[in-house]
């Protein structure tokens, strides 16, 4: 993770302590999806301002209780989440099953960081994810079609159905 900038490895340190609590309390997990997940897996290649996870809305509690607050006023995203240790980079819940109910929960990544572990989707979900992006959008965004050819080359054991 070296190559992460410190804000991102902050974050995640954030919400390793947010994720512990939520399955502890609960048994379910918090997923991290989308370009923070991408920044993971291409170690800082490709950075993202934000963090989409996958969760319900019990997980507020958690992040709150870690620190986190609610996005409020000026130039903020309501809805979001923010850490003030952490100002430049914004969290937001992606509601519903993952991908769909299609992700294979076996393949997700958990990567323990200061005693508690933060959850990634799998590689291959995020491949599928970036492609469906791009193919859905009307100008063809080529940066969600690089994101998937990035995360395909680095895969080193891709499922590839």
């Amino acid at each position: 993770m070296s190559s992460l900038p410190p804000n991102y490895l902050a974050a995640l340190a954030a919400l390793a302590r947010a994720s512990d609590l939520y399955l502890k309390a609960t048994g379910r997990r918090a997923v991290i999806v989308g370009g923070a997940a991408v920044s993971f897996y291409t170690n800082g290649q490709i950075l993202s301002g934000d963090f989409d996870i996958v969760t319900d809305i019990d997980f507020e509690r958690f992040l709150l209780s870690v620190g986190f607050k609610k996005e409020s006023g000026p130039g903020r995203f309501l809805g979001g989440y923010y850490h003030p240790d952490i100002p430049d980079l914004g969290f937001e819940f992606v509601s519903g099953a993952l991908f769909d109910g299609r992700a294979n929960e076996d393949k997700l990544l958990a990567v323990p960081i200061e005693g508690a572990d933060v959850v990634f989707a799998a590689i291959e979900d995020l491949i599928a994810d970036r492609l469906a992006q791009y193919a859905s959008s009307r100008n063809k965004a080529g940066d969600m079609l690089t994101q998937a050819r990035l995360l395909l080359s680095l895969a080193t054991d891709c499922d590839r159905t």
